[in-house]
C-alpha cells in the first residue's frame, strides 16, 4: 500500500482519540436499543442499522411512536427525542453521567411519552461488553472535546463522499446513509457496492474508507482505503474513482 501522511495534523495522540470514540460508541447503545426495541425492524433478530443527520451531525433511529425519534449529536455527547422533526425539551448531557444515569433518563422519557416500556429491551445482537455499561464509570466529553468535535467533523466529511460515491443511483440523501452501532461505521448501499467509512482505525492507523460486494457482510471481503487519501480532495472524488475500480 502506498505511503499516506497523517490523516488529520490536529490528532498527535490517537489514544487519547480512541478514548473519545469508546465514549461516544458506549452512549451511542442506547440509541441502538431504541431502534432495536421500537424500530421497524424490531423483533426481527437481524442487524440494527441507524440513520446519519449531516445538519445535526447526529446519529438517530428511524421514526417510531407517531413520529418519535431518539439522537445522539456527536461533537456534544448529547442525547435528545425529536417529535415530528423537532428537538423536544430534557435533552441528556452525559457530561459526568454513567450509562445507568442515561438509561434512567430514557425510561422516563418513554414512560413520558406514553411508549409501551415492556417493550423496551438491553438485549442487542451484537457483542456490546468491552463498552461503558452500569454506574461504575461516567462519561466525560468535557475532557475530549477537540477530539469529539473532529470525529463529528470526520463523520460530517465522510457523510458527503459516500454521496458522492453513489454513482447516479437517485438522490443520496442523509436517510440513506446508515451507521452501524456495533462498530461505529457509516455505510451508503450503492448499485453494486456497499460503501462505508469506519471512524475507528482497526485495519490502518487512521480512519478509513471501504467497499464490498452489496450481497456480503463479510469485512474480510473488504477493500480499504486511507481516508487521508480521500479527503485530500474536498470533493471526495477520489473515493468514487475508488469504488469504480473494484
Amino acid at each position: 500500500m502506498a505511503e499516506h501522511k497523517p490523516f488529520h495534523p490536529d490528532v498527535n495522540d490517537f489514544r487519547t482519540f480512541n478514548e473519545a470514540q469508546h465514549q461516544v460508541h458506549s452512549l451511542l447503545q442506547w440509541v441502538a436499543r431504541v431502534e432495536n426495541s421500537y424500530g421497524p425492524d424490531a423483533g426481527t433478530r437481524g442487524s440494527v442499522r441507524l440513520r446519519w443527520c449531516d445538519k445535526r451531525r447526529a446519529i438517530k433511529t428511524h421514526g417510531f411512536a407517531d413520529g418519535l425519534e431518539l439522537e445522539l449529536r456527536v461533537g456534544e455527547m448529547v442525547l435528545q427525542f425529536l417529535e415530528d422533526g423537532r428537538p423536544s425539551n430534557h435533552a441528556f448531557s452525559a457530561e459526568e453521567h454513567s450509562p445507568a444515569h442515561a438509561e434512567a433518563w430514557l425510561l422516563i422519557e418513554l414512560l413520558h411519552r406514553g411508549v409501551d416500556r415492556s417493550k423496551f429491551t438491553k438485549s442487542l445482537p451484537y457483542d456490546a461488553s468491552q463498552l461503558l455499561s452500569g454506574d461504575g464509570q461516567e462519561f466525560n466529553p468535557a475532557q475530549y472535546q477537540k477530539e469529539l468535535t473532529l470525529l463529528a467533523e470526520w463523520m460530517s466529511h465522510a457523510a458527503h463522499a459516500l454521496r458522492s460515491a453513489d454513482q447516479g443511483q437517485g438522490s443520496a440523501t442523509d436517510n440513506r446513509i446508515l451507521v452501524r452501532p456495533e462498530d461505529l461505521s457509516m455505510e451508503l448501499d450503492c448499485s453494486k457496492y456497499v460503501v462505508g467509512f469506519k471512524p475507528v482505525g482497526s485495519v490502518l492507523d487512521e480512519p478509513y474508507f471501504y467497499v464490498r460486494g452489496r450481497d456480503s457482510q463479510e469485512r474480510q471481503s473488504e477493500d480499504f482505503v486511507a481516508a487521508s487519501h480521500i479527503f485530500r480532495n474536498a470533493e471526495g472524488t477520489p473515493l468514487e474513482e475508488f469504488v469504480r475500480g473494484h
